[in-house]
């Protein structure tokens, strides 16, 4: 993992400069620093308990104070949507009656409905009756 320059060194022979050594080793300091003090702040900020991320599951409910302060903002919100229409399972006039799914009773046990696949089993492949046996 050396680098280009480190390797042409290695092969002349040639040592590191005294500066070079101290700029790299001072960088390579200073990088591991700023890692440390990122970690040590993540770890504080992830054992601090006094910060909360969410509320518990009793926090999440609301007291009826709370919800009562809650509906009169609800029902702004309704009033200022556009009403919608009071008959929403009416079929649009447009669709033929050839195309609408039928009315009454439905045959549960006709046509495609009834094919008999045989045993369901989770196993892929073949069944095992269509596997050759193995010449002995």
């Amino acid at each position: 993992m050396s680098s280009r320059l480190a390797r042409a060194r290695k092969k002349k022979g040639e040592k590191k400069k005294k500066k070079e050594e101290d700029d790299s080793r001072r960088r390579e300091e200073a990088r591991r620093d700023e890692y440390v003090d990122f970690m040590a702040k993540g770890l504080k900020r992830a054992f601090d308990l006094n910060r909360r991320r969410s509320a518990s599951p009793r926090e999440r409910q609301a007291s009826p104070r709370e919800e009562e302060s809650r509906r009169p903002r609800q029902e702004e919100s309704r009033r200022s949507r556009t009403p919608t229409p009071t008959t929403t399972n009416r079929r649009p006039a447009e669709v033929p009656p050839g195309l609408l799914p039928p009315r009454g009773p439905v045959d549960k046990n006709s046509g495609a409905l009834n094919t008999n696949n045989g045993p369901v089993d989770n196993h892929p492949g073949p069944p095992a009756d269509m596997i050759p046996a193995r010449p002995s």
